[in-house]
Parts: structure tokens; C-alpha cells; sequence
């Protein structure tokens, strides 16, 4: 027992009196001391030895390490009337380990939107000027997501890139994309003004490019019989565009004389007027 405990029960029995005698207690003495003891305890439970875990039911303790058999989970159920106000769980340099068959360390479940809103974020990190949500792994994946008609990992910023991708392994990419059908694309890149898709090397290959590859700033140009030149009307072109044109047929004595580029168009001119329809292909860079 503690030493409030034992100090109580000393009062509650030998305690002397005024004229120094002993005596025996009132009922009230014996309440007092009672209610003493009981104090003592509680103290020492809080600020004696603290336990290292929570068995199922109880407390978290805090500044402890936690354990339980089954999940605990927090439920917020104010009214969204501000973004404090919508958290179910707010951590601060904290950490979730999951169980020992490859559970979870932490769940986050966004709470559903009334009124047509978006619904909340499963899980959401912040930071001033560190990293908002850290995912690591020895042999699996660092951080996955996934979504059944949205995208599996969003990423955005302001002044740096939405999503980089390093790694140190051989013959590995630092971003990789995949898509199993027939229709879609592993890697998609776009830009309302700039470049959608940046490759660059400085001593190594800037793109590598293995199966077929299709641009749609190329197509063929048919020549008809008896006549020398073919304008190709195409948007962005301008004088400075390169064009590219190559005969697909062979015709005696003609041959491609000239690609001229002008404004969303460029002229293919031949050396003389073919005696049949002739299939120019053309490729425009820039």
C-alpha cells in the first residue's frame, strides 16, 4: 500500500487527542481519515508508476505508449460550422503502430457532405515548412492510394512540382505509371500554355521511346496528277515550324522540291507534276 494509505489508517486508530491521551475517533474523524486514504491512492495511481498500455475499454494514458486488442476509434459529431470543428483526431508529432499481422498504424475515415459539398479527408497532414504526410517502407509501397472513379494520389503546389519521384536504383524510374488497358495511358502530362511533358538529360539519353510512337502534328498529304505543290492547313504553325515531308511512292523524276512553312499552314512543293496521285508524309516540329 502507499504511504497516504498507511498514514490514514495510523490517524483512524492512534491518533491522540487535545490532552495529548489517546482516544478513540468520532464517527466524522473516521470518514475524514477514510476519505484521506482514498486520496492518497489516487495520487499515487496518477503521479507514482505510470502504466505502458491501456487494456481494452479503458483510458488512453497519456505521454505513454498505448496498446489494445481491438481498434479504438474517435467519432466527431459537432456541426461543421468551422474547419476545428470537422476533425475526428488531431495529432501533433505523434505516431500509430499497427498489429502485429500487418494491421494499420492509423485509419482516417472523411466524414460525408451535406448539401452537395465534397465529403472530408480521410486523412489529412500539414506542416509550416516540413513534409505535411510522410509515408515509409522497407519492402513495401512508402505511400499508396487508391480511388474507385477519382485519382489514386493527388498532388499540388503553388511554386514546385505537384509530384516528384527520386530513386537511387538501377535501371528503376524515379515516377512510374501503368494502365492495363487498351485505351488508356501509363503517363499523362498536360499544359494549357506550357510544356506538358519535360525530358532532359544532361550527359545521358533526355527520351527513350521503345514500341510505336504516334504525334498529331504528323499525317500524309496526297498530291493529286498534274499538279506540283499542296498547302496543309495546321493550327501553331508559323514561320519558324520545321517541316518534314518524305514521298511514300516512288514516281520517276519527282521529288520532294520544298516544305514551306506559313501561318497554321505549310505548302509541300514537288519538282514536277507527278503523273498520278502521289502520298506525301509530313511531320511538323515546333
Amino acid at each position: 500500500m502507499s504511504r497516504e494509505f498507511d498514514t490514514a489508517l495510523e490517524m483512524l486508530t492512534s491518533g491522540p487527542n487535545a490532552d495529548g491521551e489517546g482516544t478513540r475517533h468520532s464517527r466524522r474523524a473516521l470518514m475524514t481519515g477514510a476519505v484521506a486514504a482514498g486520496a492518497g491512492i489516487a495520487t499515487s495511481m496518477v503521479l507514482g508508476t505510470k502504466p505502458s498500455a491501456a487494456a481494452d475499454m479503458g483510458n488512453l494514458i497519456l505521454g505513454e505508449s498505448n496498446t489494445a486488442s481491438h481498434q479504438t476509434s474517435l467519432t466527431n459529431t459537432a456541426a461543421a460550422t468551422g474547419a476545428d470543428t470537422r476533425t475526428g483526431l488531431a495529432v501533433t508529432g505523434g505516431t500509430g503502430t499497427g498489429g502485429p499481422n500487418g494491421g494499420t498504424g492509423i485509419t482516417g475515415n472523411g466524414g460525408r457532405a451535406t448539401g452537395g459539398g465534397l465529403d472530408g479527408a480521410g486523412v489529412s497532414g500539414n506542416s509550416g515548412s516540413g513534409s505535411g504526410l510522410v509515408g515509409i517502407s522497407t519492402s513495401g509501397v512508402g505511400v499508396k492510394g487508391s480511388s474507385s472513379t477519382g485519382p489514386g494520389v493527388f498532388g499540388a503546389s503553388r511554386e514546385k512540382p505537384g509530384v516528384t519521384g527520386i530513386t537511387t536504383g538501377s535501371g528503376q524510374a524515379g515516377v512510374a505509371g501503368r494502365n492495363d488497358t487498351r485505351s488508356g495511358y501509363g503517363v499523362s502530362g498536360t499544359s494549357a500554355q506550357g510544356t506538358g511533358v519535360l525530358a532532359s538529360s544532361g550527359l545521358g539519353t533526355a527520351l527513350s521511346v521503345q514500341g510505336k510512337v504516334s504525334f498529331s502534328r504528323s499525317g500524309i498529304a496526297t498530291i493529286p496528277k498534274g499538279t506540283t505543290s499542296i498547302t496543309v492547313k495546321l493550327a501553331g504553325v508559323s514561320g519558324s515550324s520545321m517541316v518534314l515531308a518524305t514521298l511514300q511512292q516512288v514516281q520517276k523524276g519527282v521529288l520532294i522540291a520544298g516544305a514551306v512553312p506559313g501561318t497554321n499552314s505549310f505548302t509541300i512543293y514537288l519538282s514536277q507534276a507527278p503523273t498520278a496521285s502521289l502520298k506525301v508524309a509530313w511531320f511538323v516540329i515546333h
